[in-house]
């Protein structure tokens, strides 16, 4: 990685080396930043794709939501990919962009991968918590909630998948679906808090359920399968897909706090 943060931890080695101490370079993991106009992005770790390739057993979790309590005026959006190792769940890299600030969560969790972490000690991070500053869980906790809730049966679709000839439940409010309606694909409308009472109208065919961030939908497909309807959720959710400006989101992506 050359990057000048590492090159300077090398330059000290070095003199260390020449000064006669026997010193060796601590593990990388990677850990990048950079801006684009008003985005933020970082990085740490592997891809899923590079995982992949170096024929790790990759999955992947997504969050989308504030960098601090949604209710600040001065909360920004980010969007988080965790990547982890299925059989041992070990935390294998982190991808974060939006307004807000992503660098924050990519640097906790370089420290967390360096020393081997699984999703068990992602989610057990603890965060200085107020509103001004940050959730009150941290996104990097409730992306690994979420990968742990798909190791327990709750998969979500990636966010940008091809749901073409798909049969979606939305279960966004009246007034969501109304200001960014779906379309091109077999869409029923059900808000969340109906979803129980209306349920015997939905049959055993695949649902996906869609949100508008991911929360209410895994909820809701994590009860259609204990009532043994066949179904899984959209991964972080419609404003993911709008964020990445994907021909699929066929809303504006206005935020929706």
């Amino acid at each position: 990685m050359p990057l000048g943060s590492l090159a300077n931890r090398q330059g000290r080695l070095l003199a260390d080396i020449l000064g006669g101490s026997p010193e060796r370079l601590a593990p990388v993991a990677g850990a990048m930043g950079l801006r684009v106009f008003d985005t933020n992005i970082a990085a740490v770790g592997l891809t899923r794709a590079r995982a992949l390739a170096m024929g790790l057993e990759a999955r992947s979790a997504w969050w989308c939501g504030f960098d601090r309590a949604h209710y600040m005026p001065e909360a920004r959006e980010i969007a988080l990919h965790l990547v982890y190792e299925r059989c041992t769940e070990r935390v294998l890299g982190v991808q974060a962009v939006g307004a807000g600030d992503v660098h924050k969560r990519v640097d906790t969790a370089t420290q967390l991968i360096l020393r081997g972490a699984r999703l068990s000690d992602l989610a057990a991070i603890e965060h200085a918590y107020s509103p001004p500053y940050a959730p009150a869980l941290d996104p990097l906790a409730v992306v690994a909630m979420i990968a742990q809730n798909q190791e327990c049966g709750l998969v979500a679709v990636p966010p940008l998948a091809d749901w073409s000839g798909a049969r979606i439940l939305d279960v966004r409010h009246p007034e969501e679906v109304t200001a960014r309606p779906l379309t091109g694909a077999e869409v029923v409308c059900v808000p969340q808090e109906r979803v129980r009472t209306q349920s015997a109208t939905l049959d055993g065919s695949d649902w996906l359920v869609v949100c508008e961030r991911g929360t209410r939908s895994s909820e809701v497909a994590s009860w259609l399968l204990s009532r043994g309807i066949r179904a899984n959720y959209l991964g972080g959710g419609l404003r993911w897909r709008a964020l990445a400006r994907h021909r699929g989101a066929a809303f504006p992506p206005a935020a929706a706090r």
